[in-house]
């Protein structure tokens, strides 16, 4: 036997994005925390990290590092905002800082690969909300 799929296009094709939903319980991995990080001054000249770790240590009260991408990104986005920025932290890893408080929005995707469609959806993580789907024929 011989199956032909067509390399583009869903013409044709009915792909499922929704199906029957069901109550879980909310947790994501990472966290997101607001700080107000001390400006450089002549009497704290602390590196950028330094007051920023500080910060976010007395906010939530543990030992934090930082990944070499935030590590890279954080003069210029402490900077946007007048050093009023939020940390994504997975664990005891910051892994982002954004400018600004963006700690009330957080988004994540999901998908799922099938052998005949692959389909994507984006995810409210604070809330559970399903905020949008893409699907498309599997051109594996």
């Amino acid at each position: 036997m011989t199956v032909e799929l067509p390399l583009s296009g869903t013409k044709g094709h009915k792909i499922l994005v929704a199906g029957a939903e069901r109550s879980m319980r909310l947790d994501p991995h990472l966290d997101k925390v607001y700080l107000d990080v001390p400006q450089p001054s002549i009497e704290d000249q602390r590196s950028d990290w330094g007051r920023t770790k500080n910060a976010l240590e007395a906010k939530k009260g543990k030992d934090y590092r930082i990944s070499l991408p935030a590590l890279q990104s954080l003069p210029m986005t402490l900077r946007e905002k007048k050093f009023a920025c939020t940390a994504v932290v997975s664990g005891d890893e910051v892994v982002g800082v954004e400018s600004g408080d963006t700690s009330g929005k957080m988004l994540g995707m999901a998908f799922d690969i099938g052998t005949t469609t692959v389909v994507g959806y984006l995810l409210d993580l604070l809330t559970g909300k399903d905020l949008g789907a893409a699907s498309t024929m599997n051109p594996q």
